[in-house]
């Protein structure tokens, strides 16, 4: 009996939110350790933005501890020492996020605090690097190998459902699919219901563009696009 597995098209929407993970990341580190200034409108919502990325991350880190790694361990065993690295990774980023959001409360109260808040960063940067290139290294191939496609639709189908339950999708949207080639977006987009792009194009992309602008200023192509 034939087992369909999934394809690479299959994982793009879980590889564009590591593209989104790495960018970001390095974005507020490389912010933070800059001589940019930081004004008071400018910090408050770069700590709005930040608080939608980790509240993203966390949401990512979720589905993968409860739905994915219990599949994968069902199904390839001999992957358990690299799913059990994956997990404590995903608990050290946890101490990080924690971390990260005590340090832009501080920085809001202290801008002396920005040479600690811009370590801790690259801290958090480096990390959040590390722990994707292992999971593209160890787990993606499983994914692609353990699971059926039914069983990876299935996931993604809870795990969209769960996005809007959370009102996610607004900001995770045009955010993972920011540096993504117009094809990619087009296709990504086309495969969703008409409203939801059209809402997507008026709405949510140019609210994330005046977030953009705002935040990143001069530092970054996304902002001079916007």
């Amino acid at each position: 009996m034939h087992i369909e597995r999934p394809s690479e098209l299959d994982l793009a929407k879980f590889l564009l939110a590591h593209q989104g993970f790495r960018r970001q990341a390095a974005r507020l580190r490389d912010l933070l350790a800059s001589p940019e200034e930081l004004t008071g409108e400018r910090l408050a919502a770069l700590t709005r933005h930040w608080t939608k990325y980790l509240c993203v991350l966390e949401h990512h880190h979720t589905t993968e501890d409860e739905k994915i790694w219990p599949l994968l361990r069902a199904a390839a065993p001999e992957a358990a020492a690299a799913l059990d690295e994956l997990e404590a990774e995903h608990a050290e980023l946890d101490r990080l996020i924690d971390a990260s959001a005590a340090a832009l409360v501080r920085l809001a109260d202290d801008p002396y605090h920005r040479p600690a808040a811009a370590a801790l960063f690259g801290e958090f940067a480096d990390l959040v690097d590390r722990h994707l290139d292992h999971e593209e290294k160890h787990a993606v191939p499983l994914l692609l190998t353990a699971l059926t496609r039914d069983e990876w639709l299935a996931i993604e189908t809870a795990n969209a459902a769960s996005l809007r339950a959370h009102d996610l999708v607004p900001f995770v949207l045009p955010w993972s699919l920011e540096d993504a080639p117009p094809a990619v977006v087009d296709a990504f987009l086309s495969s969703s219901p008409p409203e939801l792009r059209t809402v997507y194009e008026k709405v949510w992309l140019p609210a994330y563009q005046r977030q953009a602008r705002l935040l990143w200023q001069g530092m970054f192509d996304t902002a001079a696009r916007a």
